[in-house]
């Protein structure tokens, strides 16, 4: 994506901060303090560096840019990440290690001390380099453990199992598991993804969205970017919005009549 340009780091250094004095004065100082005690506590968590055993069984968390909507909004109690990484740590065998990777943008929003004092409380959770291949870690992994990332449908795309903890929009698909307390590891490792049956739950999902650009932003990876028309676009928003919440009131109606027959995962995807 255009905001993860490969090798992008965050970091507020020194003479970020005295460049930008002028403008933010006191805001641009506690900026750069609060940075710097974010990035002196990454630090002071053990990395595994040659304890990486990729061989052996363990869940990949990668850890959300925070605050977005990802978490905040579609997070729910999960938007405090380390409890959906203590929830998994319970989960698990003793045996099996967490591998937690955090975002190579995140800075010191929502990473107070307390989190790294409970990740670091953990005996069977280690945090992997931030320019570690996470292709190679959903590879190698049991299953993928996310709030709602994008990592979980690199995963299930890849045939390997996600579990999820808030509302993501691909909760429904073959693969994807929503986290409860009896959730079965083993049984979550072991399932094998139906790609046939992946696919039309995709076109499924694709034939009840609308058509639009929301964020301008996106349209600087757009093959289209040249031929963009705004007004055609406003045009084909309202229209996508006036679906969309038809099939809402359509879906709710039917989920409220005695006789219904509309399944929970039903209205997960709205």
């Amino acid at each position: 994506m255009f905001y993860k340009r490969p090798g992008a780091v965050f970091d507020y250094p020194f003479k970020t901060m005295w460049r930008h004095l002028r403008t933010y004065k006191w805001v641009a100082v506690m900026f750069y303090l609060k940075n710097k005690a974010y990035k002196r506590a990454m630090l002071e968590i053990p990395r595994p560096a040659d304890e990486i055993d990729l061989s052996k069984p363990y869940v990949y968390f990668p850890l959300h840019y925070q605050p977005e909507m990802t978490t905040t909004g579609l997070g729910g109690k999960y938007m405090d990440q380390m409890l959906a990484i203590e929830r998994i740590a319970r989960m698990i065998p003793s045996d099996w290690t967490i591998y937690v990777k955090e975002n190579p943008l995140q800075f010191f929003e929502f990473r107070g001390d307390w989190f790294f004092e409970r990740l670091k409380a953990l005996p069977n959770v280690k945090v992997t380099p931030v320019d570690m291949d996470t292709y190679t870690l959903i590879r190698n992994s049991q299953f993928v453990a996310t709030v709602t990332g994008t990592a979980g449908w690199e995963a299930v795309t890849g045939g390997k199992n996600v579990v999820v903890f808030g509302k993501a929009w691909y909760a429904t698909f073959p693969g994807v598991f929503q986290y409860r307390e009896s959730l079965d590891p083993y049984q979550v490792a072991a399932n094998v993804i139906d790609h046939e049956a992946l696919e039309k739950a995709v076109s499924r999902l694709i034939s009840r969205t609308g058509e639009g650009v929301i964020d301008a932003n996106f349209l600087a990876i757009s093959k289209h970017k040249n031929s963009f028309d705004k007004q055609k676009n406003k045009q084909a928003i309202a229209q996508s919005l006036k679906k969309i919440i038809a099939h809402q009131d359509a879906a709710i109606k039917a989920a409220t009549q005695p006789d219904n027959t509309y399944v929970e995962a039903d209205l997960v995807r709205l």
